[in-house]
């Protein structure tokens, strides 16, 4: 399917992306990297749908993993990892549907 090309999958995609760092940024000792993880491979389809610059989404979750704890070498792996498995399973972006 079409990305719709009024800005709205743009826009969502940006939100997902707020979101992710925000549940990177508040994660728990112990779930730290494995969050980080799963919000990586969440953000994979929006890069692969050309919603998201990879390299916006490296940066954002970068910050938020550091300002938990996680090392740099720690990040970059668990980045790389990531967003590798998401792209080679990701599945075309659909928008939601409006909820009333």
């Amino acid at each position: 399917p079409a990305v719709p090309a009024d800005g709205r999958a743009k826009r969502y995609a940006h939100g997902a992306l707020r979101g992710a760092g925000l549940r990177v940024y508040d994660a728990r000792e112990g779930s730290r990297n494995a969050t980080l993880n799963r919000e990586a491979f969440g953000l994979a389809r929006f890069i692969a749908a050309g919603l998201l610059a990879r390299d916006r989404v490296e940066d954002l979750l970068t910050d938020a993993a550091r300002a938990t704890g996680l090392l740099d070498d720690e990040i970059a792996a668990t980045l790389r990892s990531a967003l590798e498995s998401g792209l080679r399973e990701a599945t075309p972006f659909v928008m939601p549907e409006a909820q009333p």
